[in-house]
């Protein structure tokens, strides 16, 4: 779609959600592999920071990618 059209509600909604649920998913599963891959080598649990660090990083990958492929 070309970027000067413009959305009605419904297709925004759409795209807000397939968004959203697409950075919670990606954010979700990439944090916890590297939680569970760094706690299994190390034997320490992983620092909150790092975990939300690594949730918002993959997430935000993962929406722009999706973002790219749709418009």
């Amino acid at each position: 779609m070309p970027s000067g059209s413009s959305l009605d509600f419904g297709e925004a909604l759409a795209r807000w959600v397939v968004f959203v649920i697409t950075f919670i998913v990606a954010g979700g599963m990439a944090a916890g592999a590297a939680s569970w891959v760094y706690e299994w080598v190390t034997q320490q649990p992983q620092t909150l920071e790092m975990y939300v660090l690594i949730f918002a990083a993959s997430g935000f990958f993962a929406y722009r990618l999706i973002r790219e492929g749709i418009e």
